[in-house]
Formats: structure tokens, C-alpha cells, sequence
């Protein structure tokens, strides 16, 4: 049998050493985790595929704002 523990805390901040990272909540609690090199190259492609994803959504979003905007403008000049 496998013993799991699942841990949910909100970010506050982090650090990156040459052992590893540590992650802070805003209660002041840590979490450290030993890090090789390739770790962190795989961590690099998931937070560059994440941070890719939450441009696009947003850049999606901003577009429909703007072209409602504009119909509206256009819909209040007639």
C-alpha cells in the first residue's frame, strides 16, 4: 500500500537553489524540494507551456472585449 499526502496552499513566494526549490505560503510555511538539473529543464517546459496557455486565453479575451466595444460604439452612433 502507498501512503499519499496532498498538501494545497497559496503561493507567496519561492526560491530556486542549486539542491532545489522552496516554495513560502503567506502563512510563512515551506516546502522543499530536492531538484536535479534536468528537473528544472522539465520545469522550465511545463511553466513555459502554462504561462504560453494563460497569454492566449487572455489575449483571446482582451479580443472579445475590444470587438464588443467596438459594437457597441458603433450601435450607440446610429
Amino acid at each position: 500500500m502507498e501512503i499519499k499526502k496532498v498538501i494545497t496552499a497559496e503561493y507567496f513566494g519561492s526560491y530556486c537553489s542549486y539542491r532545489g526549490i522552496e516554495f513560502t505560503d503567506k502563512d510563512d510555511n515551506e516546502i522543499n524540494i530536492r531538484m536535479s538539473y534536468d528537473d528544472y529543464l522539465e520545469l522550465e517546459s511545463q511553466i513555459i507551456s502554462k504561462c504560453n496557455h494563460i497569454r492566449s486565453s487572455r489575449k483571446e479575451e482582451l479580443e472579445s472585449k475590444l470587438e464588443k466595444l467596438s459594437e457597441e460604439k458603433e450601435e450607440s452612433c446610429n
